[in-house]
């Protein structure tokens, strides 16, 4: 009984403390919200299929536009203004809720594994995580709703049709959930039989995003694959986006990727890093025994320390893998709920620090500023490998 009370009370405050912020539209980050804002009314008086050639711009595939429909019928039948407060409320509203999904999620994990106090800890680290409230409920982003499909398919990594189909949803929602291909192909391996348990993740994953595609693009996938093409290619062609990692630390940010770097180009290295990123996840959970969560932490720290081509908040993620891998084991790896910590905290500088300027009329992030924070970075990446190496082999 006083178990259910405290969460409550924790679930309570995290979403009362997500709702207040999230009336205040005017700092949130102006082209992220505003996109939503103008696709939710464009999906609603255009409709699915002429949608993509209705509006000037939109980089995203079309997962998240099942949410932002019913969204933009609110916003025309209450005539509802961009930034109005319960319009900044209802843009924000999926994932602050994906936020309290994660954390029931984690939490009934650790509960499940560990008891009560884990059960707390788990929810009260994620419930008031400032990185967590700043980017749903203040910046008015969602990567918490396509994390919360992600984490789904590692959990259900076992069940490859329900797995492949939440890792498909979790595609559909946002194109970098691409990234994490390989690490959820080790997961499906199965000696014993292989070429039938990747025929039931791949067929079902490839119906998921073929269906739920189709009213958006009425058979010409070609619209479709552009949106993935784009964000994961040539979209973005610089060393870093705002992401203060060892490229920020060299000055680099915004630093076009054909830029000469040592003896090729931040595009070379990036590229290597890539492959280094993959092949340390790999490498953690196949030769080192390393949980599924630790592993695919590993990977996408890698890549945010090393590789191309990242935004500030592409590190996300790896983040909540972190706080699940402290969850779903069943003795206590404090080094792995630290490593959590110290991600979120330093990444919820860099996001911070970008979105303030941002708002101050998308001025410049000063170069101490980026050192400093890019010096942060690379320190928590490093102790996330050294917890890495002192957790103990998942059985």
């Amino acid at each position: 009984m006083k178990k259910n009370k405290l969460f409550f009370v924790l679930f309570s405050a995290g979403l009362l403390i997500r709702l207040g912020l999230s009336l205040q539209g005017a700092w949130g980050h102006p082209t992220d919200q505003a996109c939503f804002f103008i696709w939710a009314k464009q999906l609603y008086e255009f409709g699915p299929g002429d949608f993509y050639q209705s509006t000037s711009f939109c980089d995203y595939p079309p997962g998240y536009f099942y949410i932002l429909y019913p969204l933009g019928w609110l916003f025309t039948k209450l005539n509802l203004e961009y930034i109005q407060p319960l319009a900044a409320l209802l843009l924000r509203l999926p994932a602050v809720l994906a936020d309290l999904g994660i954390a029931w999620l984690l939490s009934r994990i650790a509960f499940q594994k560990r008891g009560e106090k884990a059960g707390l800890i788990t929810a009260a680290a994620l419930l008031f995580c400032p990185l967590l409230i700043l980017n749903s409920a203040v910046w008015a982003q969602i990567d918490s709703v396509w994390c919360l499909f992600l984490i789904l398919a590692i959990l259900w990594r076992n069940h490859r049709i329900k797995s492949a189909a939440a890792l498909a949803v979790s595609l559909l929602i946002k194109p970098q959930a691409l990234l994490f291909f390989p690490m959820m192909a080790a997961f499906y391996f199965d000696k014993s039989h292989p070429v039938r348990e990747y025929a039931k993740a791949l067929i079902t994953g490839v119906l998921v995003v073929a269906v739920f595609s189709l009213p958006f693009c009425r058979g010409d996938y070609t619209v479709i694959l552009e949106k993935y093409l784009g964000t994961m290619t040539g979209g973005y062609p610089y060393a870093t986006i705002n992401a203060f990692n060892l490229y920020g630390l060299l000055g680099a940010n915004w630093a076009p990727i054909d830029q000469p770097f040592l003896f090729a180009t931040y595009g070379f290295w990036g590229k290597v890093m890539i492959v280094v990123g993959i092949a340390a996840g790999l490498l953690c959970f196949f030769r080192w025994k390393k949980s599924p969560w630790l592993s695919a932490a590993v990977m996408m720290t890698t890549l945010f320390l090393f590789g191309p081509m990242m935004h500030e908040r592409y590190w996300f993620p790896a983040i909540l893998l972190l706080a699940a891998a402290y969850t779903d084991s069943r003795e206590e790896n404090k080094l792995c709920l630290y490593s959590f910590l110290a991600a979120a905290a330093v990444n919820f500088l860099n996001v911070l620090t970008v979105l303030i300027a941002t708002l101050d009329d998308y001025s410049q992030v000063a170069p101490s500023a980026i050192t400093v924070i890019s010096l942060l970075t690379l320190g928590a990446g490093a102790f996330i490998y050294y917890a890495t190496g002192k957790e103990k082999s998942a059985p």
